[in-house]
């Protein structure tokens, strides 16, 4: 069984290990796959779900809490809430960055919200508040 590498995240000043981050300012994920459910454009922060373990056969797992709604609290599974982390790994540079499914680069890198870096065109009746989640 193939073993997958693990990276370090580092946020607020904690480090986390993980085989799978996710940074996401949006709830899907590929498509209709909803892994982030507490965030939205309007927010000011990435919740960055975190999956540990270097086994692949764990995201079996993973995948189906996330399909069931049912990641809070699951072992093995971290979700936090930042405006900036950082990704490295010592041991092995081959692991690889992507930005709405599209190749970046490769670690080490930091991952930051650039405040006022981005105008969004909403409708006029929209107001600038948190969306509620479902």
């Amino acid at each position: 069984m193939r073993i997958l590498p693990e990276l370090t995240v580092e946020a607020a000043g904690i480090q986390y290990r993980s085989s799978f981050t996710l940074a996401s300012r949006v709830r899907n994920y590929g498509g209709d796959l909803e892994i982030a459910r507490n965030i939205t454009l309007l927010d000011h922060d990435f919740e960055v779900t975190l999956f540990k373990g270097v086994n692949p056969l764990l995201y079996v797992k993973y995948l189906s809490a996330v399909l069931l709604g049912k990641t809070e609290g699951m072992k093995g599974l971290t979700v936090l809430r930042t405006d900036s982390l950082k990704l490295s790994n010592p041991e092995d540079r081959r692991i690889y960055i992507q930005v709405d499914g599209e190749y970046v680069g490769r670690l080490p890198a930091t991952i930051e919200i650039v405040p006022h870096s981005l105008t969004l065109l909403m409708p006029p009746d929209r107001t600038w508040t948190r969306l509620p989640t479902r």
